[in-house]
């Protein structure tokens, strides 16, 4: 059970959750990579979360709106979860559900609730969610040991769309191996090569500091003088 949101934030240092299982494969959905995660696991403390953006915000006020219409238009029995479900020992791999749908004839099943700008939807290949939606209720699916879910997304404020998925043992395979490999590059030290056009403010971050006083020779290094002109012709 999660006991408030200090230890939510705790669980999920912890864990690879399924909302960011997407970074491992290059498609976050947020643009979130594998190097920034890499780092916020590594050192969770110096990546505390900030305040929600407005269209977080929007989405959390939304959820419990949009699970009593699934509810209405399906006639399913849904339920907010409050656990979090996690792998551990054997795997760092968790997350908490937006709600589980019970008492079906499938038996329970994960229902992950999303919106959608309308023009963002039309672009969706063949009319098929994000793989990073379908990545994260795989992930939701292996922790929980569900044979089924719903990614149940509202678009344009109007139109509710919902997506069955069954439960794809390859694709848990492929996420478990994916997250394992992750843990034990941190337990190696190995962070992943950083993205320089999308880390840009992670890498700040990391290297914010500066000590008084500190010199360092470049007098050999054959790149700086590459990288200062790179410097100025940006500038203009």
């Amino acid at each position: 059970t999660i006991r408030d949101n200090a230890h939510w934030h705790e669980l999920r240092a912890q864990h690879v959750g399924g909302s960011v299982i997407a970074a491992l494969f290059g498609e976050h959905e947020h643009g979130l990579t594998r190097f920034q995660l890499w780092h916020r696991r590594k050192v969770p403390e110096r990546f505390m979360p900030g305040e929600q953006t407005e269209r977080q915000m929007w989405g959390h006020f939304l959820e419990p709106a949009i699970a009593q219409g699934v509810a209405r238009q399906t006639g399913w029995t849904i339920r907010n979860v409050r656990r979090y479900h996690s792998m551990l020992p054997a795997l760092g791999l968790g997350g908490s559900l937006d709600y589980e749908i019970v008492a079906h004839e499938r038996g329970p099943g994960v229902l992950e609730i999303k919106t959608a700008d309308w023009l963002v939807a039309k672009g969706w290949e063949d009319g098929e969610p994000p793989l990073s939606y379908m990545l994260q209720v795989q992930a939701y699916l292996a922790c929980t040991g569900r044979a089924w879910g719903c990614i149940a997304v509202l678009v344009g404020g109007n139109d509710l769309r919902l997506f069955e998925i069954a439960r794809r043992p390859q694709t848990i395979e492929l996420i478990k191996s994916a997250v394992a490999e992750f843990w034990q590059s941190i337990a190696d030290n190995k962070p992943p090569p950083p993205d320089f056009a999308r880390d840009g403010a992670t890498l700040a971050r990391l290297y914010a500091t500066v000590e008084p006083g500190k010199v360092v020779d470049m007098s050999d290094s054959n790149r700086l003088p590459e990288l200062i002109a790179d410097y100025r012709h940006a500038a203009f």
